[in-house]
């Protein structure tokens, strides 16, 4: 368990893997079904990576479950400083992820698809608002993903190829999303 960090709220946790991955997190609380499952094999992904060759570790922010992801790449030093946020509804989760360039550029990718109930309800109704806002559902949870609209974000509509060429070997152990779900690539 020395590879992962545990973020909480009161009404629920999360843990996060070395390579960016939310590994583990039910919702909508703690005895809630699990929408991120990977940590026993299950469904559910939502990683931020490095599109890069990296070294990976973390910290966390003194006093805090604040967690710093951070990785060395060959171009420089990335962090995602996480948490997750209690919005006062014990219904609701948000999940806070904010990519820093700490040296030189950050190209990471961001892959989102929820699961609900331990892989048993893949994310449906996928749109696109025209704030830059993407909504959809997972069972009876509905989801809202925003991020900054710099680089590509799009529905994957069909199976992902192969890990990008020159990406670091280890990012292979993360699935390529299946249909249905969301990734954003900076440019």
């Amino acid at each position: 368990m020395r590879d992962y960090a545990l973020l909480a709220d009161g009404e629920r946790g999360a843990i996060i893997g070395l390579w960016g991955d939310l590994v583990w997190m039910c919702a909508p609380r703690w005895e809630s079904d699990a929408v991120f499952s990977r940590l026993i094999g299950g469904e559910g992904l939502y990683a931020v990576t490095p599109r890069e060759r990296f070294a990976s570790g973390g910290f966390y922010e003194e006093s805090t479950l604040i967690w710093r992801s951070r990785w060395v790449t060959t171009g420089g030093i990335v962090e995602c400083r996480e948490s997750l946020a209690f919005p006062g509804d014990r219904h609701t989760a948000v999940i806070l992820r904010r990519i820093m360039a700490v040296e030189g550029e950050a190209h990471v990718r961001v892959v989102l698809q929820p699961c609900a109930g331990f892989g048993s309800w893949p994310l449906r109704r996928l749109r696109q608002q025209p704030s830059g806002v993407w909504t959809a559902r997972s069972g009876k949870l509905k989801m809202r993903w925003t991020g900054r609209q710099r680089g590509e974000c799009r529905a994957v509509r069909e199976q992902a190829g192969p890990t990008d060429p020159g990406s670091d070997p280890r990012s292979r152990h993360l699935p390529r999303p299946r249909p249905g779900g969301l990734e954003h690539r900076t440019r």
